[in-house]
């Protein structure tokens, strides 16, 4: 769809990917240049890492604040704000500082840019700064959860908040039906728009299964996790099911671990505690761009199943399906059924 007067949308996020390579809210990126793509006109307001200011990125203006000095500003990227204040509670002293910079960096966009939206990502808190501004310039405001803030955010005050900035706003999205009832949804907010997050299937069907498969001996399978290494992914539970597999099963099976985080070094301790050390490969940051390689590599792609339903990782395993031994798995957590199911899966599957 084309636009006489493109229309013009200033997102405002916690996160935006740093450089071609980075996968820190990569979806966010993609939203960005899909809307540019149909002709409409995407600011991007987002905290600074090492770097602040204005600057192009193929269509998109990309705004970034600075909110505390340089080389203490720890609380937006890495493995994310949540996890961050959890593994180092002196981060809070960040938090009121992020927001009044954020909410200061949002006026001064909106008073020189003029948009005609603000699309604010994730309900605390950039929507809570955007209706908020809303109050100011009478901008309409749409406000989408991502799941972080609605599972996470507890407390009579907090999820006031929540429902205040979903009445406050001209709309929401939500990317499950969890999501929208973990905030609240029960006749008494404006109905959600229920947009589960989008894949790119065929850049996932172009990854190239000889690629990587070079790494392993011929009669190996390969078990592949991609995700955020923090504990609510679970990782710990299936590196504990893959201890459990049967001597023979799990000498020809290897156990790919893709992404970074906090939990990481916790994780390599759980794997040489576990005696599987020498099965299990941890690859760290992997760039969006390589990933197709590692789904089309596996025999099983394994995902964590928790009260958030997610499609998103499940639909990117499935890009690549072969009529073969290929296939996907689900783990849930916390269950102490866990290991039996899934090592039950994994070896009726071989």
């Amino acid at each position: 769809m084309k636009y006489d007067k493109p229309l013009k949308i200033l997102m405002l996020a916690s996160s935006y990917p740093r450089s071609k390579e980075d996968s820190a809210s990569v979806f966010l990126r993609h939203l960005a240049e899909s809307l540019s793509q149909r002709g409409i006109k995407v600011h991007v307001l987002a905290p600074g890492d090492k770097e602040h200011g204005t600057r192009m990125e193929g269509d998109i203006y990309v705004h970034r604040f600075q909110y505390f000095p340089r080389r203490l500003q720890k609380l937006a990227y890495g493995s994310g704000i949540l996890p961050n204040l959890k593994q180092n509670p002196l981060l809070w002293i960040e938090v009121p500082f992020f927001v009044a910079v954020m909410g200061y960096s949002l006026l001064r966009e909106v008073w020189k840019e003029r948009p005609d939206l603000i699309h604010a990502h994730w309900v605390l808190p950039q929507g809570l700064i955007a209706v908020l501004a809303k109050l100011l310039y009478k901008l309409p405001v749409i406000t989408t959860a991502h799941g972080g803030d609605a599972f996470a955010f507890k407390g009579r005050l907090l999820s006031c908040l929540k429902r205040f900035v979903l009445r406050q706003g001209n709309g929401w999205t939500s990317n499950t039906q969890a999501t929208s009832h973990a905030l609240g949804w029960d006749g008494s907010l404006p109905k959600p728009h229920i947009i589960p997050m989008g894949v790119n299937v065929k850049h996932f069907q172009e990854g190239e299964r000889s690629t990587l498969r070079r790494e392993l001996p011929k009669d190996h399978s390969l078990l592949l996790f991609v995700g955020r290494l923090v504990e609510k992914k679970g990782v710990d539970d299936l590196l504990r099911a893959f201890s459990l597999l049967p001597p023979e099963v799990q000498a020809k099976t290897a156990l790919w671990v893709v992404g970074e985080g906090e939990a990481h070094g916790n994780l390599r301790q759980c794997a040489e505690g576990l005696g599987i050390i020498g099965k299990v490969r941890f690859w760290g940051h992997i760039s969006n761009y390589r990933l197709p390689d590692f789904y089309a590599a596996a025999d099983l792609f394994v995902v964590h199943r928790s009260k958030q339903p997610r499609e998103t990782p499940r639909v990117k395993g499935l890009c690549y399906w072969k009529p073969s031994r290929r296939g996907y798995a689900c783990w849930r957590h916390p269950s102490v059924e866990y290991p039996r199911w899934l090592t039950t899966v994994i070896r009726e599957y071989w």
